[in-house]
């Protein structure tokens, strides 16, 4: 599967730069994450010369942990030829985690061969992603914003509760 071999590196005229915040992305997609299909492809402990994406069905999966609770804004899929999301041993799936609980899912877009996508997602407050490759292809530009703030159920109770005792006041006095 070395269809997204670009020694050219001619996907500049279709692939948009990152530009979020203080990051300024790339106009050409360089280094993505794939999983590698055999390590004995002329491969050391840390790189491969010639990196093959596993075909195999299903190929596996990526996790990424975070240290504290992150909202993730998009991902960039590259060169999905398969789209099982019928299976139940889910060989196509994202799913988003707050601890051991998933949250929401969603599936790896089918790009095609030799294609790219960017998919958008609003999964907020997850500390755990794992993204189950159903077959070639890979993955980069995992965007996701840290320092989400939710307010926790007592004290948005507290916060209502306070809300209304201030509505009452302003009611005897007017």
């Amino acid at each position: 599967d070395l269809e997204f071999n670009n020694t050219k590196n001619d996907y500049k005229s279709e692939y948009t730069a990152l530009n979020i915040g203080d990051y300024q992305g790339s106009s050409q997609p360089n280094n993505i994450l794939i999983i590698q299909e055999s390590k004995d492809q002329d491969c050391s402990t840390t790189i491969c010369v010639d990196p093959n994406d596993e075909g195999g069905q299903p190929a596996g999966f990526f996790e990424f942990n975070f240290d504290q609770l992150v909202d993730i804004v998009s991902i960039d899929f590259f060169d999905i030829e398969e789209n099982n999301t019928n299976s139940e041993i889910y060989t196509n799936r994202i799913s988003f985690y707050e601890g051991n609980d998933e949250k929401s899912f969603g599936f790896v877009p089918q790009t095609g061969d030799g294609s790219f996508e960017r998919t958008a997602f609003n999964v907020t407050g997850i500390n755990r992603l794992v993204i189950r490759m159903p077959g070639s292809g890979g993955i980069d530009n995992l965007v996701f914003r840290t320092g989400h703030a939710d307010v926790p159920a007592p004290a948005s109770i507290a916060v209502l509760l306070l809300g209304i005792a201030a509505l009452s006041f302003r009611k005897i006095r007017g």
